[in-house]
Protein backbone atom coordinates (compact mmCIF):
# COMPACT_ATOMS: atom_id res chain seq x y z
CA UNK A 1 0.00 0.00 0.00
CA UNK A 2 1.48 3.35 -0.96
CA UNK A 3 1.97 5.92 1.77
CA UNK A 4 -0.35 8.37 -0.04
CA UNK A 5 -3.11 5.76 -0.37
CA UNK A 6 -2.67 4.77 3.29
CA UNK A 7 -2.98 8.41 4.38
CA UNK A 8 -6.09 8.95 2.24
CA UNK A 9 -7.63 5.70 3.51
CA UNK A 10 -6.84 6.56 7.15
CA UNK A 11 -8.20 10.09 6.75
CA UNK A 12 -11.38 8.74 5.16
CA UNK A 13 -11.93 6.29 8.00
CA UNK A 14 -11.37 9.00 10.60
CA UNK A 15 -13.77 11.38 8.83
CA UNK A 16 -16.48 8.71 8.58
CA UNK A 17 -15.98 7.71 12.22
CA UNK A 18 -16.10 11.31 13.46
CA UNK A 19 -19.13 12.09 11.32
CA UNK A 20 -20.90 9.05 12.73
CA UNK A 21 -20.02 9.98 16.28
CA UNK A 22 -21.10 13.59 15.74
CA UNK A 23 -24.51 12.49 14.53
CA UNK A 24 -24.91 10.19 17.50
CA UNK A 25 -23.36 12.39 20.19
CA UNK A 26 -25.26 15.58 19.51
CA UNK A 27 -28.78 14.31 18.98
CA UNK A 28 -31.09 11.63 20.24
CA UNK A 29 -32.59 10.93 16.84
CA UNK A 30 -35.93 12.65 17.38
CA UNK A 31 -36.96 15.23 14.79
CA UNK A 32 -37.13 18.76 16.11
CA UNK A 33 -35.33 17.97 19.35
CA UNK A 34 -32.76 20.33 20.82
CA UNK A 35 -29.19 19.04 20.55
CA UNK A 36 -28.03 17.20 23.66
CA UNK A 37 -25.01 18.78 25.30
CA UNK A 38 -25.29 17.75 28.96
CA UNK A 39 -24.49 14.06 28.52
CA UNK A 40 -21.06 12.59 28.02
CA UNK A 41 -20.25 11.47 24.49
CA UNK A 42 -20.35 7.79 25.41
CA UNK A 43 -23.77 8.17 27.11
CA UNK A 44 -25.22 9.95 24.06
CA UNK A 45 -23.75 7.44 21.62
CA UNK A 46 -25.01 4.53 23.69
CA UNK A 47 -28.50 5.98 23.91
CA UNK A 48 -28.70 6.82 20.20
CA UNK A 49 -27.26 3.51 19.00
CA UNK A 50 -29.57 1.71 21.40
CA UNK A 51 -32.40 2.87 19.15
CA UNK A 52 -31.07 0.70 16.31
CA UNK A 53 -31.42 -3.05 16.43
CA UNK A 54 -28.25 -4.98 15.81
CA UNK A 55 -27.81 -5.54 12.10
CA UNK A 56 -27.97 -9.03 10.71
CA UNK A 57 -25.80 -8.65 7.64
CA UNK A 58 -22.87 -6.43 6.73
CA UNK A 59 -24.27 -3.38 5.01
CA UNK A 60 -27.76 -3.47 6.57
CA UNK A 61 -29.13 0.09 6.43
CA UNK A 62 -30.78 2.17 9.17
CA UNK A 63 -31.70 5.85 9.23
CA UNK A 64 -32.31 8.63 11.71
CA UNK A 65 -34.21 11.76 10.77
CA UNK A 66 -33.25 14.90 12.67
CA UNK A 67 -35.11 18.11 11.91
CA UNK A 68 -36.18 16.69 8.54
CA UNK A 69 -32.63 15.66 7.57
CA UNK A 70 -31.82 11.98 7.06
CA UNK A 71 -28.71 10.35 8.52
CA UNK A 72 -28.06 6.92 6.95
CA UNK A 73 -25.93 4.25 8.62
CA UNK A 74 -24.60 0.85 7.52
CA UNK A 75 -24.03 -2.08 9.86
CA UNK A 76 -20.51 -3.41 10.35
CA UNK A 77 -20.64 -6.84 12.04
CA UNK A 78 -18.16 -8.23 14.53
CA UNK A 79 -15.27 -10.08 12.96
CA UNK A 80 -11.54 -9.98 12.38
CA UNK A 81 -9.18 -8.69 9.72
CA UNK A 82 -5.51 -7.90 9.12
CA UNK A 83 -4.54 -4.24 9.44
CA UNK A 84 -1.27 -2.84 8.14
CA UNK A 85 0.97 -3.72 5.25
CA UNK A 86 2.81 -6.97 4.53
CA UNK A 87 6.57 -6.64 5.14
CA UNK A 88 7.38 -7.15 1.44
CA UNK A 89 4.97 -4.50 0.13
CA UNK A 90 6.64 -1.83 -1.95
CA UNK A 91 6.62 1.62 -0.32
CA UNK A 92 5.78 0.21 3.13
CA UNK A 93 6.76 2.31 6.14
CA UNK A 94 8.09 0.79 9.37
CA UNK A 95 5.02 1.83 11.39
CA UNK A 96 2.72 -0.20 9.12
CA UNK A 97 3.25 -3.48 10.96
CA UNK A 98 0.61 -5.96 9.93
CA UNK A 99 -1.50 -7.24 12.83
CA UNK A 100 -4.82 -8.96 13.46
CA UNK A 101 -7.73 -6.79 14.63
CA UNK A 102 -10.72 -8.39 16.32
CA UNK A 103 -14.01 -6.54 16.58
CA UNK A 104 -16.07 -8.22 19.29
CA UNK A 105 -19.24 -6.19 18.70
CA UNK A 106 -20.87 -4.94 15.54
CA UNK A 107 -21.42 -1.20 15.07
CA UNK A 108 -23.26 1.29 12.88
CA UNK A 109 -21.19 3.61 10.68
CA UNK A 110 -22.51 6.60 8.75
CA UNK A 111 -22.77 5.77 5.07
CA UNK A 112 -21.34 9.10 3.87
CA UNK A 113 -19.31 11.98 5.16
CA UNK A 114 -21.32 14.37 7.31
CA UNK A 115 -22.96 16.91 5.03
CA UNK A 116 -23.45 20.58 5.72
CA UNK A 117 -27.22 20.00 5.94
CA UNK A 118 -26.67 17.30 8.57
CA UNK A 119 -24.26 19.48 10.56
CA UNK A 120 -26.74 22.35 10.46
CA UNK A 121 -29.59 20.06 11.61
CA UNK A 122 -27.49 19.17 14.67
CA UNK A 123 -25.84 22.48 15.53
CA UNK A 124 -27.96 25.12 13.80
CA UNK A 125 -24.80 26.52 12.15
CA UNK A 126 -22.82 25.99 8.95
CA UNK A 127 -19.17 27.03 9.25
CA UNK A 128 -18.16 25.74 5.81
CA UNK A 129 -16.46 28.06 3.32
CA UNK A 130 -17.62 26.09 0.26
CA UNK A 131 -21.40 26.14 0.74
CA UNK A 132 -23.70 23.39 -0.45
CA UNK A 133 -26.11 21.39 1.66
CA UNK A 134 -24.94 18.08 0.17
CA UNK A 135 -21.24 18.92 0.37
CA UNK A 136 -19.18 17.61 3.31
CA UNK A 137 -19.01 19.95 6.28
CA UNK A 138 -15.57 21.53 6.65
CA UNK A 139 -13.58 23.65 9.09
CA UNK A 140 -14.80 21.59 12.05
CA UNK A 141 -12.94 19.33 14.42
Amino acid sequence: MSKRFANVWTTSLVVFFLASCLALVCCDGEAGETPIRSETASESIGRAVGGFDEGELAGDRATLTIKGTEFAFRYCPAGEFLMGSPEREEGRDEEETQHKVVLTKGYWLMETELTQAQWEAITGENPSGFKGENLPVETVS
